[in-house]
């Protein structure tokens, strides 16, 4: 079996990355909306990756999921690189 930090590294997604973090820790998205102040949409909607958390919510969730911030810059910057290659081609 992977360690924790191997498999966060795996995900493709930042979102999809919180989703798992969250689920992990037993919170709801209502619940982690209410620790960064805002509506359980908006925790659906970037874990989903329909938007990007800003960095004031991402440093808040840094902390809440327990989680380095090397791990989330290194799935941040893989994203980046696909967006990038995509339109290129």
């Amino acid at each position: 079996m992977k360690s924790s930090s191997k498999k966060s590294e795996s995900f493709k997604t930042l979102g999809g990355f919180l989703r798992a973090k969250r689920i992990e820790r037993g919170l709801t998205q209502s619940e982690v909306g209410k620790v960064l102040g805002v509506h359980l949409m908006f925790i659906s909607r970037f874990e989903l990756n329909k938007c990007s958390v800003p960095y004031k919510h991402l440093k808040k969730l840094i902390k809440l999921y327990k989680v380095s911030p090397e791990i989330i810059l290194k799935i941040s910057l893989e994203e980046e690189k696909k967006k990038l290659k995509k339109f290129l081609a």
